[in-house]
């Protein structure tokens, strides 16, 4: 649902002005994690599988899904991070969550982000059996805020106290884009929690920048993708008792991953294109490059952990998306501005605004910015084409600021698909959605309808 980005890059701004509150007791960590595989076969309603066309019915599972939960409290501040093997997740949902976490579970700030994983089932409505069906089965979303509120209550009840490393590390030359300029964000951010006592691995929050869509359209196996053997890298590397929780970042653009520059052990070669074996070798890669970072990371003595949260309405211009709504394919609220021109209601008149939020958390030297979409690394990062290309839509638009060049921590991860799913945010100066345009082409780049 791409929306334009200046209320997006306002309010990211106005996160980041956090304030920090001190705390002297011991750095709390709990993890826990619960399977969000949806049932496949005869009798079961039919799961339509996310991130490409429509009418992609998965065939059977290749491995499981799941929703993993990171708990850290220090002093009176608790804040729980949350990865799903999903395409995304509505902002809506993650308010549902959240209601139900505060009658059961003292939890100051909730964080649920999606991998955007493209072989796993529609928790959207964009991709059932054609356009113009929602792929969503309502009884799966109900399970999978079910299971995430289970998660987080154990990871809760479980608090260890921990010691904690943060690093930052890049691959190389696995991470692909697909629409010029071509901008990667190869970093590869990470934060390694050791028991307290034993300084045994107790869990590894990381986050990397890439589609996992290694698997391509044809496949229709419920899986993971890559982020699977990530996970399971770290996991076989670290032993018994620890978790591994992977969390994407700056994907719009397009970034994707490929193994084509990787040599199979097995073969001697590269694996072939969309299989199993290129995305377990991508896995094997971030979890490998992972590994090292944090081995050779210093200590880091965090004594105080915050946050802030902006809600944000951000307008609906997509015909696309209206009409999806129209149809039944989108399910998702829309607010009308009231006249005091700050706040809105629900579904008034002139109601065209989504509802959603950002987010920043600070602990110690480090800093999570959330960003509820495919953003671009041109934006986080910087990279943004100049001069701008006389093709695109909005000439002379200003270039906005890397968004890590607005935070403050020593340590910035960036957190997309964070809390909901509003599509690719996309530098206004290379908005590209009407003739003439950029590049020369014929037709307009991908990004934009989404």
């Amino acid at each position: 649902m791409v929306t334009p980005l200046k209320p997006l890059a306002l309010a990211l701004f106005l996160a980041l002005g956090t304030a920090l509150c001190r705390a002297e007791q011991p750095l709390l960590a709990g993890v826990a994690k619960r399977l969000i595989t949806p049932e496949v076969g005869e009798g079961k309603p039919t799961v339509w599988l996310a991130g490409y066309g429509a009418g992609r019915a998965a065939t059977g599972v290749h491995d499981d899904l799941f929703a993993r939960a990171l708990v850290l409290k220090l002093g009176e501040t608790t804040v729980a991070f949350v990865t799903l093997d999903l395409i995304g997740f509505f902002h809506p949902e993650v308010v549902q969550i959240r209601a139900t976490l505060a009658a059961q579970c003292p939890i100051s700030h909730l964080i649920v982000a999606s991998t955007h994983n493209h072989e796993g089932p529609d928790t959207m409505g964009l991709w059932g059996e054609h356009q113009l069906s929602s792929g969503v089965n309502p009884a799966y979303n109900a399970l999978v805020r079910q299971r995430v509120c289970e998660a987080v209550l154990e990871a809760a009840q479980t608090l260890k106290p921990v010691r904690v490393r943060f690093t930052q590390s890049a691959t190389k030359g696995i991470t692909t884009d697909s629409r010029p300029p071509k901008v990667l964000d190869e970093g590869l951010y990470l934060m390694h929690f050791e028991h307290a006592d034993s300084g045994k691995p107790f869990a590894t929050f990381v986050n990397w920048s890439a589609h996992p869509e290694v698997l391509g359209s044809r496949n229709t196996l419920v899986t993971a993708d890559f982020c699977k053997y990530v996970v399971d890298r770290l996991e076989r590397e670290f032993g018994a008792g620890y978790t591994a929780l992977y969390f994407t970042g700056s994907i719009g653009g397009l970034l994707g991953a490929s193994g084509r520059s990787l040599t199979d052990p097995a073969t001697g070669k590269p694996p072939p294109n969309a299989t199993f074996r290129e995305a377990e070798l991508v896995g094997e890669e971030v979890g490998r490059v992972a590994i090292e970072a944090v081995r050779s990371a210093p200590l880091s003595q965090p004594n105080s952990l915050s946050f802030k949260v902006k809600e944000i309405y951000v307008p609906l211009t997509n015909a696309w998306y209206w009409a999806g709504r129209v149809a039944g394919v989108v399910d998702r609220k829309l607010y009308a501005p009231n006249p005091d021109g700050k706040t809105f209601s629900e579904e008034g008149v002139g109601a065209r605004f989504v509802r959603s939020e950002v987010s920043v958390v600070t602990l110690g030297e480090a800093q999570f910015l959330m960003v509820p979409g495919e953003i671009y690394p041109e934006l986080t990062n910087g990279g943004i084409q100049a001069p701008q290309d006389p093709g695109a839509d909005f000439q002379g638009a200003p270039l906005e600021p890397p968004l890590r060049s607005l935070m403050t921590g020593k340590f910035k991860f960036v957190l997309g698909l964070a809390n909901d799913e509003l599509g690719y945010i996309i530098p206004k100066s290379q908005w590209d959605s009407a003739p003439p345009y950029t590049y020369g082409r014929e037709k307009p780049l991908y990004g934009e309808i989404n």
